[in-house]
């Protein structure tokens, strides 16, 4: 009896990915792209780019489909750094997309809409550990991984020194790797 896409584990639909089936990342497409799209679109905030970084997204699942290791961490963990690497590539390589904060914009993102990025628990662990952040590292964070900002870019909307936003940034990103190993 033949096992059904649908029934088959993300590993498993990635080993078959490596393999050059088709059907499997179309299975992993309609698992993941509303994610994918979604953190592609508060990057890049515009409709068009954000389909483009999906797309791209997807391709280089089927063409590094063979790199995935779970034993580093989820599928979909993978699936969104790919994401956001698309998404500054975009911004990188074509700067009429704005990455600048208005005067009166907040750099947060919503960190009450459940289900916006991701719908599982480590979506609501990651919106716990953001909160619970100082102000100032948790405004760095999000300016440069839900906004796709480099550092300088941040230092200069700021008014900080580059070397303020590395620090607080790795600061940060220690904070949340502890706090989502007590989750």
């Amino acid at each position: 009896m033949a096992e059904r896409l649908q029934d088959l584990t993300d590993e498993r639909l990635m080993g078959l990915i490596s393999q050059g089936m088709q059907t499997a990342l179309v299975e992993i497409h309609s698992r993941y792209i509303s994610p994918v799209y979604a953190l592609t679109l508060r990057i890049l905030q515009q409709q068009h780019a954000a389909e483009d970084a999906s797309q791209e997204t997807f391709l280089r699942v089927w063409q590094k489909a063979a790199t995935f290791d779970p034993a580093r961490g989820s599928l979909v963990a993978w699936l969104m750094t790919i994401a956001r690497n698309e998404a500054i590539a975009i911004i990188r390589s074509n700067r009429r997309f704005p990455v600048m904060l208005g005067e009166d914009e907040q750099a947060t993102i919503d960190l009450n809409a459940p289900g916006k990025y991701l719908q599982d628990t480590e979506w609501r662990d990651l919106r716990l550990a953001l909160v619970n952040l100082p102000a100032e590292q948790r405004q760095v964070i999000e300016l440069a991984y839900f906004r796709g900002m480099t550092h300088e870019e941040i230092a200069a909307v700021l008014k900080l020194p580059p070397g303020t936003v590395k620090s607080r940034i790795l600061l940060g990103m220690r904070k949340l790797r502890l706090a989502l190993v007590e989750y």
